[in-house]
C-alpha cells in the first residue's frame, strides 16, 4: 500500500510538472500576494505582509499597462513558473497579475509586460474569483509554488445537457498564456425548471489525496411551486468538489460536486466570496446573501434540517470538515436585528479576529447589513457583531451594547488592520491603545459614494468603559469607534505599507480619481486632539480616470509592498523606485538636496545600460508639486537618445521652457513611453531673479545714506533704479558680476517726498532692478525703501528767569537760503508752520505764553536741502520750585541746590529728566512734605551710575501726589 502511495503521489507531480498545474521554482516569490477579490480569505481587504521599510511619500508610477483596464477583478500571485528576480539583490521572484477582460484572461508581468491572452475566449467567465496552490492544505500558498486560478461564470443555461459550470485555468508556459486545466459541473436536471445558474469558486486546499474545490452557485430569479418542499427546487448555495485526480488536464472528465455535502439556502448568495476562517484543521465559512422579491418558499437544506426563505437575510455559518460540509451554527434569521422599516437587505458576513481587552485575539463575525438604494432594496445600513458561534453582542438600539448605525442606502467599505500600533500609542483615559486589530469602515464603497462619507475607525472592548473627551461623563459603547474624519473616498485596502517602527497599518483610499495613502495620527499628537485624526502621506491623481480598485502587494519582488492600481484606462504599478535595466548614474536621485541649475547652463546627464541594447531612450521633464510628480504637464527634452554604449552623456541646455519648473527627468522608451527606465534626483531651474529684503527696506535710513539690500539668482547685470511716481525712472547703480548677496548704500537726491507736518518724517522711495543673463532680461517688481531728511543740530538757550521769549540757534547751512519753522502743542502728532526765515540768520526767538501747554515740539525744516531738526521746550511755569541754584552750575565743582514749597500737604517726586524726556536720575521719590514749609534737595549733576552728565540743558520735573506737575530748566556746564 505505501509503495502504491508513493508511486501516485510521483506520477501527480509528473503531471504537474507537464501541465505546470504546480510547480517549485528556483526562486520563492514574494508572500504578499492578492489571492481574493478582497484581499484575504476573511473578505477583510487586509494585505497581512508587511512591507520592508520605505517612504511612501517617494511612491512612482513604476510602470503602465492597457490590457487590463476597467470594472475587472484583478488579483496578484505567482502565476508564470520558474521567473527570475527582476533584480538580483531582491530577496523574491516576481508575481503576476491577472484579470478577466472581454471574456479572456490576461496576464501582467513583475516588470509591466503582457504575455499572450488565450487565443478563444472562455464561455460565460465573468471573472477570477480565487487563486489558489494545490499543493496547499490551507489558503495560504507555498512560496515555491505557481497559482491557479478559479473562475466566476456569470448565470447562463445549456439547453444541451442542462449542466451549469465553471472552470480551473493555469499558465501554459510554454505557449506563454493561460489554459484551462479542469471544469467543475453541476448537474441541474433534478431542479428543472430552473436549469440555469452562475458559479464563484472561493476556496481550495488539498487533503490527503483529494483536491478539494468550494463553489457557491446562484440563481436570480428562480421558479418555485411549493412552499414547503421536501427537496429544494433550485440551488442556491456552495458545495464541494472533491477531486483526487485534478493533475489531469481539459478536457478530461469533469468535475462535479458531492451532492450529499450539497448546501442549498433560500437568499440569493452571489454577491461577494464567503468569508473563510481557519482554526486548527477546520475552516469555517459565513456566507453572504442578499434577500429576493420571491419566491416566498422554505428551502430545505441537505446536511440539516433548517430551512431558509428567499425572501430574508441569515447569518450562514459552516464548517468545512475533511471533505465534508457541517453547520457551524443553525441559519440565525435576521429580521429582528435588521431595519424594520428596510426593504431586501443585503448580508455581508466578515470573520474578524479582535482582541477585545480581557483575552488574546477572539474569533467574531462582523455582520453588514446593507442596501443598495435600488432593485427595491432601502433601508438603513448597520453593522453587527456576533461571537464566533453566531450569537449577537450587538443589538439595534441596546443601552449598553448597541450595533453601529450606518446611514440609509449604501454598501459598507469594510477592513481590518492594526491602524493604532504600538502599545506607546496611547493617550488614556480617552485614547487607550487598542491591542490587535481594529475594523476600518466608509460609508461610501466602489459600488457607491454617499453623501456625509465618513472615514470609521472601530473597535471592540467589553472591558471598563472608556470616557469620551466630550460630553463629560459620556462614554464610548463596547463596539464603537476610536475616531472619524469625513472623507469623499472608499476604503481599498490595509498593510503595514511603510515598514515603520510604530507597527502602524495604512489604510489605502479611492476617491474617484484619487488614490490616497492615510495613516492613524498618534492619540497624543497635537492634530489628533485637534479633530485630524488622519495624516495623509501620499496622493496621486489620475486626471481624467476612474479608479476601480487598489491592491496592495509585492509584485516586483523587491520586498516593498507596491499598490496595482485598475482604472477604467489603465493598469498601474504604484511603489518604491526600483533599478532597471537602464539607469542614470549621475544625477541620481537625493531626497535631501535639489540640485539648481540657471537660464543657460548646460545639464550633462550620465546614463549606464546593465547591459548592451539597442534601446533609444526619451529625457521627459516631470514636474513636481508638493512633492507629487505632474506627469499630466510633463515634456519631452530629447527624444531618441541611443544607448549604444555602456556609459552615454546627454547635454542638456536649460532653456526658457525650463525656467521656474521642479522636477526630475524620466529615462523612457521611445517606442513605449509607460516603461520608464530611471529617474534622475530633483532639479530647480531657475530664471534670472532678484529678491529685495524686506527687513532692510522697511528700516528707515538717511536719503543720503540709504542701505539696499539684495539677493541675486542667475544674474549677470544688474541696474538699480529709483523713482518719485513710479513711472519716470533714474539709474542710480549698475552691477556687474553681482554677488548672491549684495549690500550697497545709496546717496538719493533731495526728494519732494516728504510731509514735515506729520509726526513721521519717513518716506517709501520706489525702487526696482532691471537684470540680465545672455539674451534674457527682466524687470524686479517695485519695492519701496524708507528714507528720512537729514538732521541738523539746532541749540535752545535758556535761563533760569521767568522770561517768556526763548531763543532758537543753528549753524549756517550751505545752498540753504530759506528755514522753515513748525511746532506742535499736541504732543508731536501734528505740526503748524509758523514762521519762514532767513537761513543765514542763525537764531530765532519765541515768545512763550501761558495757555501754551508744559512741552512744545518744535521743527526746523530747509526743504529745499531736506534737512529738518527736531527739539522739545518745556514752558516753565513755576509756582512750587521758589528757587534753583546756582544755575548753570558745574558738577565738578558745585551742586544745585533746589527750593520749593507747598500749598498744601502732599508726597513729592523729583526728577531730572534730558531733553529727550528721558529721566536722568530721580532726587526724591513719593517723600511726604507739609504744606508752607520750605524743602530743599540737590543734585550732583550724575545720572543713575553715578556718572557726570554731559554739558547742556536739562529740566527739573517736581511731580505731587495731589496732581500738581512742575517743570523748571536747569543748565549743567
Amino acid at each position: 500500500m505505501v509503495g502504491y502511495m508513493i508511486r501516485k503521489i510521483f506520477f501527480w507531480l509528473l503531471l504537474a510538472s507537464s501541465f505546470y498545474l504546480t510547480y517549485s521554482q528556483t526562486f520563492p516569490t514574494s508572500p504578499a500576494v492578492w489571492l481574493f477579490p478582497n484581499g484575504n480569505a476573511q473578505g477583510t481587504r487586509y494585505q497581512q505582509i508587511p512591507s520592508f521599510t520605505q517612504d511612501v511619500s517617494q511612491f512612482i508610477v513604476k510602470w503602465r499597462n492597457k490590457s487590463i483596464a476597467g470594472d475587472v477583478q484583478a488579483l496578484v500571485g505567482n502565476i508564470i513558473r520558474d521567473t527570475a528576480k527582476i533584480d538580483d539583490t531582491f530577496p523574491y521572484a516576481p508575481n503576476e497579475i491577472v484579470a478577466v477582460v472581454g471574456g479572456k484572461v490576461v496576464v501582467v508581468d513583475g516588470k509591466g509586460f503582457t504575455h499572450k491572452t488565450n487565443t478563444f475566449g472562455f464561455q460565460y467567465v465573468k471573472n477570477i474569483s480565487v487563486l489558489f496552490d494545490t499543493l496547499s492544505t490551507t489558503y495560504y500558498p507555498n512560496p515555491t509554488s505557481t497559482l491557479v486560478l478559479g473562475l466566476e461564470t456569470i448565470e447562463f443555461e445549456n439547453p444541451k445537457d442542462t449542466l451549469i459550470y465553471t472552470y480551473i485555468a493555469g499558465y501554459d508556459s510554454k505557449a506563454d498564456t493561460i489554459a484551462l486545466l479542469k471544469r467543475l459541473v453541476l448537474d441541474m436536471r433534478q431542479y428543472k425548471p430552473n436549469v440555469f445558474g452562475s458559479m464563484k469558486p472561493f476556496f481550495a486546499r488539498r487533503l490527503g489525496s483529494d483536491f478539494l474545490v468550494y463553489s457557491t452557485t446562484n440563481i436570480y430569479n428562480p421558479i418555485a411551486k411549493d412552499t414547503n418542499p421536501s427537496t429544494p427546487e433550485f440551488f442556491r448555495g456552495f458545495s464541494v468538489f472533491p477531486s483526487n485526480n485534478v493533475l489531469y488536464t481539459f478536457p478530461m472528465p469533469d468535475i462535479t460536486d458531492n451532492q450529499i455535502f450539497r448546501v442549498t439556502v433560500g437568499p440569493e448568495v452571489s454577491i461577494t466570496p464567503p468569508s473563510i476562517f481557519q482554526e486548527g484543521g477546520n475552516f469555517y465559512v459565513a456566507v453572504p446573501n442578499f434577500a429576493s422579491l420571491g419566491p416566498d418558499v422554505n428551502v430545505p437544506c441537505n446536511i440539516s434540517l433548517d430551512r431558509t426563505n428567499p425572501t430574508k437575510c441569515y447569518l450562514l455559518g459552516y464548517t468545512l470538515l475533511n471533505n465534508q460540509i457541517r453547520q457551524k451554527f443553525q441559519p440565525l434569521e435576521l429580521s429582528s436585528i435588521l431595519d424594520g422599516n428596510g426593504k431586501r437587505p443585503r448580508v455581508r458576513p466578515f470573520f474578524v479576529t479582535l482582541n477585545n481587552s480581557l483575552t488574546n485575539d477572539s474569533l467574531y463575525l462582523l455582520v453588514a447589513e446593507e442596501y443598495l438604494g435600488i432593485d427595491s432594496s432601502f433601508g438603513q445600513a448597520r453593522l453587527h457583531l456576533f461571537d464566533g458561534n453566531g450569537n449577537a453582542i450587538t443589538l439595534p438600539g441596546d443601552l449598553i451594547s448597541p450595533s453601529f448605525v450606518g446611514k440609509n442606502n449604501h454598501s459598507w467599505s469594510i477592513a481590518v488592520g492594526n491602524v493604532d500600533g504600538n502599545s506607546a500609542n496611547s493617550f488614556p483615559p480617552y485614547f487607550p491603545n487598542n491591542p490587535g486589530k481594529e475594523i476600518i469602515v466608509t460609508y461610501s464603497s466602489k459600488f457607491g459614494s454617499v453623501a456625509g462619507n465618513k472615514l470609521l475607525v472601530l473597535r471592540y472592548n467589553e472591558m471598563k468603559p472608556i470616557p469620551k473627551p466630550n460630553p463629560p461623563n459620556s462614554f464610548l459603547f463596547p463596539f464603537d469607534t476610536i475616531c472619524t474624519a469625513s472623507i469623499s473616498g472608499w476604503v481599498a485596502s490595509v498593510n503595514d505599507i511603510d515598514g515603520a517602527p510604530n507597527g502602524k497599518d495604512e489604510i489605502v483610499l479611492v476617491d474617484g480619481s484619487r488614490l490616497l495613502i492615510v495613516q492613524l495620527r498618534d492619540y497624543n499628537s497635537f492634530d489628533f486632539k485637534l479633530g485630524k485624526p488622519f495624516d495623509t502621506l501620499f496622493i496621486k491623481d489620475f486626471p481624467n480616470e476612474t479608479i476601480m480598485e487598489a491592491i496592495v502587494s509585492d509584485v516586483d519582488g523587491d520586498g516593498k509592498n507596491d499598490i496595482v492600481v485598475v482604472t477604467n484606462n489603465y493598469l498601474y504599478l504604484i511603489g518604491s523606485p526600483l533599478p532597471k535595466l537602464i539607469e542614470v548614474v549621475d544625477p541620481r536621485f537625493d531626497e535631501f538636496s535639489i540640485k539648481e541649475f540657471c537660464f543657460g547652463d548646460t545639464l550633462f546627464l550620465t546614463i549606464k545600460s546593465k547591459s548592451k541594447t539597442d534601446n533609444t531612450v526619451n529625457v521627459r521633464f516631470v514636474p513636481r508639486v508638493n512633492n507629487q510628480n505632474q506627469y499630466s504637464k510633463s515634456f519631452i527634452l530629447q527624444n531618441n537618445v541611443r544607448i549604444d554604449r555602456e556609459t552615454t552623456l546627454v547635454k542638456i541646455g536649460v532653456s526658457r521652457q525650463l525656467l521656474g519648473q521642479v522636477g526630475i527627468l524620466y529615462i523612457e522608451n521611445s517606442l513605449d513611453a509607460t516603461q520608464v527606465f530611471d529617474s534622475t534626483g530633483v532639479f530647480q531651474f531657475n530664471a534670472p531673479n532678484v529678491f529685495f529684503d524686506q527687513a532692510v527696506l522697511q528700516q528707515i535710513d538717511v536719503y543720503t545714506n540709504a542701505t539696499v539690500s539684495f539677493s541675486t539668482l542667475c544674474v549677470d547685470t544688474l541696474l538699480l533704479q529709483y523713482s518719485i511716481d513710479g513711472k519716470q525712472w533714474f539709474d542710480i547703480l549698475t552691477i556687474l558680476k553681482p554677488q548672491a548677496n549684495e549690500t550697497r548704500l545709496i546717496t538719493l537726491p533731495c526728494l519732494p517726498i516728504f510731509d514735515y507736518s506729520s509726526s513721521m518724517l519717513s518716506a517709501k522711495v520706489p525702487f526696482r532692478a532691471i537684470y540680465s543673463r545672455f539674451d534674457y532680461k527682466d524687470t524686479s517688481a517695485v519695492v519701496l525703501k524708507s528714507v528720512k531728511p537729514e538732521q541738523f543740530t539746532i541749540t535752545y538757550d535758556s535761563s533760569n528767569t521767568l522770561c517768556c521769549t526763548k531763543y532758537f540757534r543753528w549753524n549756517v547751512l550751505p545752498n540753504c537760503d530759506t528755514l522753515s519753522v513748525l511746532f506742535s502743542i499736541d504732543g508731536g502728532v501734528t505740526f503748524k508752520k509758523i514762521a519762514d526765515l532767513d537761513a543765514k540768520s542763525g537764531v530765532y526767538s519765541f515768545e512763550q505764553q501761558r495757555t501754551f501747554p508744559d512741552k512744545i515740539a518744535f521743527r526746523f525744516v530747509c526743504s529745499k536741502e531736506c534737512l529738518v531738526a527736531d527739539t522739545t521746550i518745556f514752558i516753565s511755569k513755576p509756582s512750587i520750585i521758589n528757587a534753583v541754584s546756582p544755575n548753570p552750575f558745574n558738577p565738578f565743582t558745585e551742586q544745585a541746590e533746589v527750593s520749593f514749597i507747598l500749598k498744601v500737604d502732599s508726597d513729592v517726586t523729583i526728577k531730572i529728566v534730558d531733553q529727550a524726556n528721558r529721566i536722568v536720575k530721580t532726587l526724591l521719590e513719593n517723600a511726604p512734605r507739609t504744606r508752607e514749609t520750605y524743602y530743599c534737595v540737590f543734585w550732583d549733576g550724575t545720572n543713575f551710575n553715578n556718572r557726570v552728565v554731559d554739558p547742556g540743558l536739562y529740566y527739573i520735573l517736581l511731580e505731587t501726589s495731589n496732581g500738581d506737575k512742575e517743570i523748571f530748566s536747569i543748565f549743567v556746564k
